[in-house]
């Protein structure tokens, strides 16, 4: 299917929609590459040039498109310093005692291979070691623990080591102290490694504490993407807040011989998908429904959304995930997902009869990813149209001409010839005197007497709104 068919074939889908099936018209065209080298370990937040963005595609989502490797490791035996696994017998290097080990399963590797994963003693105090005993040749070691993981006397280490992909496994070890951490310090681990290659680490990250009341969680899919024969690293940040359901954000990165490539669709893809979720809330809630469709609800989700966006995105500048060099991830322009977030909470609150609570959403807006100042302000002029339509109610006044003109005065300090009435008369300084106008524009000029050169009205009420009427003013 080339491009111009299948954006033919969406015409007519809501914008969410038509953003999220684009990227995947254009993973149909053959003629673009899918990835442009970037290499991982430059972890900027500043934009890369064009030639280093890699193409817009879309092949990430619940449905997995390839079938992924995942298993977990066997234990070995409390304090082991050799291990009957696998028909054989392995012993730990000195200083070290078996706690992992997975049995073959590497695509280029023998049956027989025991990738084990170490803990230290008091001979050599280490966080843990990764070895791979192969079947045929000598032990050689794979990756050691990252030095910015916590240790001390009050430190202990959980470890997991599972196969992730054909050729992978991801190495995990979270750091647990008694010891209070500073806040968003670093306290948990997790590489990608392709234990059989000279140069086994393809990427890692370094995590800090979620923060009270949230949960977060790594998910590792590794598979070949591009037909390479090298696995690919799919990283999916799992995150839920307190009382609300799980969202998450993925990162692609293809595991190219020059380098790691960024798949640029991601992780903006993952934020569309939660934005389009939270609009179809809104449109539930404009029908009356309740439960997930109220507009207590599509603020929960907008505001977890965002809560996922300043754990993982260098741009929050409060983010709590980074590569294992420390360079945190910078998720691009987020604005359209994030306009489509707003929207929603918008037309949620209005269709439940809260405007005040849709102009807090509309304030809320600029604290997060809004795109070009341009841009911005046109979505920001939109919403506030929308909102302000729903609060200020209009009213049709309608035009009568005066049979009555006000008197014309001499230059300098008089008084006022105009002044509204309390009943909506008008009440004014005709030639012929004080004259109060109706609504409908009749002129009523009230009997009035002359003494001294001063024009008094008879009745006593008139009396009081002509002096209350007429003001000094400056002209």
């Amino acid at each position: 299917m080339s491009t111009a068919a299948c954006r033919k074939a969406i015409e007519g889908l809501s914008s969410i929609a038509l953003l999220w099936v684009l990227g995947g018209c254009d993973a149909f065209d053959s003629d673009r590459k899918p990835y442009t080298p970037f290499p991982a370990a430059s972890g900027s937040t500043t934009a890369a040039p064009p030639s280093a963005v890699a193409t817009p595609r879309v092949d990430a989502g619940p449905a997995r498109e390839l079938a992924s490797v995942s298993r977990g490791a066997l234990f070995a035996p409390a304090e082991a310093r050799d291990w009957r696994i696998a028909d054989r017998k392995l012993t730990a290097p000195d200083g070290l005692v078996f706690r992992l080990g997975l049995v073959g399963g590497l695509a280029g590797g023998k049956d027989g291979d025991v990738l084990a994963w170490l803990t230290g003693t008091l001979e050599k105090p280490v966080i843990g070691e990764l070895w791979l005993f192969p079947e045929q040749g000598a032990p050689r070691l794979v990756s050691g623990a990252p030095s910015f993981l916590p240790t001390g006397p009050t430190c202990s280490h959980d470890t997991h080591l599972d196969q992730t992909g054909p050729n992978s496994v991801s190495l995990d070890i979270r750091a647990s102290c008694a010891t209070p951490l500073l806040p968003r310090t670093p306290d948990r681990s997790v590489a990608v490694l392709a234990p059989l290659r000279d140069n086994p680490k393809i990427v890692g990250f370094r995590l800090a504490a979620p923060a009270p009341g949230e949960t977060s969680h790594l998910e590792i899919v590794s598979r070949d993407r591009d037909g390479d024969g090298r696995d690919d690293v799919e990283m999916t940040l799992v995150f839920a807040g307190p009382r609300t359901a799980e969202v998450r954000a993925s990162f692609v990165w293809l595991d190219r011989p020059a380098g790691l490539s960024r798949d640029a669709i991601e992780p903006l893809a993952s934020f569309l998908r939660l934005a389009s979720l939270e609009t179809v809330r809104a449109g539930s809630t404009k029908l009356g429904n309740a439960g997930t469709g109220s507009p207590a609800a599509v603020a929960e989700g907008v505001a977890t959304a965002r809560r996922l966006y300043s754990t993982l995105c260098a741009e929050s500048g409060v983010a709590r995930i980074s590569l294992d060099n420390g360079a945190e991830l910078g998720c691009g322009d987020l604005a359209a997902a994030f306009q489509a977030l707003t929207q929603a909470r918008i037309n949620a609150e209005l269709a439940g009869g809260h405007p005040e609570r849709a102009l807090a959403a509309l304030e809320q807006h600029a604290w997060f990813p809004s795109g070009a100042k341009a841009e911005a302000d046109r979505f920001l002029k939109a919403q506030l149209a929308l909102v302000t339509s729903k609060i200020i109610k209009r009213r049709v006044i309608k035009l009568v001409p005066l049979k009555s003109q006000p008197r014309r005065l001499e230059p300098g300090p008089h008084l006022s010839p105009l002044s509204f009435h309390a009943d909506g008369s008008l009440l004014l300084l005709s030639p012929e005197g004080l004259v109060r106008a109706a609504p409908d524009g009749a002129a009523n000029v009230p009997p009035r007497e002359r003494s001294g050169g001063a024009r008094h009205c008879r009745a006593g009420s008139d009396r009081v709104a002509a002096r209350s009427a007429i003001r000094p003013a400056m002209y």
